[in-house]
This record gives structure tokens, sequence and C-alpha cells, in this order.
């Protein structure tokens, strides 16, 4: 005697329903940039999708910067202070794509690019600040390239330190003795740079 099984299609369409949303949420889940965390590095990575990096104060901006790749964004928390020295490293790779270093500042509150910053903005910008010592507030790493600074203030911790440079871009010295040697791609845009009154300070930008 043969018997004969009838599926209920009304009754599995709700099992269907919810594995098409699944499979819907892994996608997008799977698509989502790659993010870096503040301190720790950690970080869900999708292959070529560049990183918007968040650095609040307190952070260690030097590790975001180290971990940065080519196209990748590193956020400063705007009006936090961070305490150099900062070097801009060199990485290996012949990619175009430059790694921006800005104040989390939208673009529309800042002044439009071509024109000159104000102390009036520096409430809006993050602050990289040499710790005196002739120590700059950043400097380049041999052949570093392809960095944007756009919306940072450049000073010193106290009005007594000591900087002769608070940005140096290359070094006046035999560590720089070879074109492949050279930083190069290097933007800074509306970026504050000042001592204090009555401080004694060499240059805003040593370029070599």
């Amino acid at each position: 005697m043969k018997r004969y099984f009838r599926l209920n299609w009304k009754a599995l369409a709700p099992l269907f329903i919810g594995g098409t949303i699944v499979l819907c949420l892994a996608f997008a889940f799977a698509q989502r940039p790659r993010r870096v965390g503040q301190q720790t590095g950690s970080q869900t990575t999708v292959q070529g999708k560049p990183a918007i990096i968040n650095v609040k104060a307190g952070g260690d901006l030097q590790k975001a910067i180290n971990a940065a790749r080519p196209g990748d964004t590193i956020l400063l928390e705007a009006g936090a202070s961070f305490i150099g020295s900062f070097t801009l490293p060199f990485k290996a790779s012949s990619s175009s794509a430059f790694i921006t270093i800005r104040t989390s500042t939208p673009d529309s509150l800042l002044p439009p690019p071509g024109t000159r910053i104000t102390p009036a903005f520096s409430a809006l910008l993050p602050k990289l600040l040499s710790p005196g010592q002739g120590l700059s507030a950043l400097k380049t790493a041999s052949g570093a390239h392809h960095y944007r600074l756009i919306g940072l203030e450049f000073s010193t911790v106290r009005p007594t330190d000591l900087v002769y440079d608070l940005i140096a871009l290359g070094e006046a010295n035999s560590n720089q003795s070879q074109l492949s040697q050279v930083p190069h791609h290097l933007s800074l845009d509306r970026c504050y740079l000042h001592a204090w009154p009555d401080q004694e300070l060499k240059r805003g930008i040593s370029l070599n």
C-alpha cells in the first residue's frame, strides 16, 4: 500500500522568509566598512575597504598612525590634546591613496578648502603638541609619503618649551642622502601652527 505525503507550503513559508532575512543580514554585516578600535587597535576588516580610525582624547595617536593603511582616515576628537612627538612612518606601499589625519569637525564647520584658517577655529581643532626638549610635534620617517593633514592645531605643551621646528618634514642630515629617503606627497590643509605669546620658536615647518 502506497502512502503519499503532501507538503504544507503555507506552514513552511515562515521558514523560507526567516532564512532569507538571515542571509540578507549576514551579507550586509560582511559589507560594512572596516573600523579600528580607539586604543586597542582591534579591527574588523572587509578586504579593500578604507578604515575610519577614531581617536578620542587620551587615545594612542601614534598607534593609530602606525596601523593606518593607504586610503584610511584617522579622525581626532575636536579640541582634544595629543602630546608628541609623533612620527609619520614609511608605508611599504605603491598606492597613491593618502592616509588622512583630520579633525572630527565636519568640513561644513571649517573654512572652505584653499582659504587660511584662523585662531577663531581653535576649539574645533585637535591639538598636536610638542613636549619641548627640541622635539617636533610631528615629523616624518625616512621616505614617508602620501599623508594628508586637515584641520589640526600644532603648538607646544608649555610656553617655556624649547622647540626648533613644530613640524619637521624630511631631515637635513646624513639620514637623508638618497632620493628614496626623501618624504613626498605631504599635504597640510587648514592647519593652525603657532607659538605661545613671547615664546621663541624657530620654524613652523621645516621642509627638507
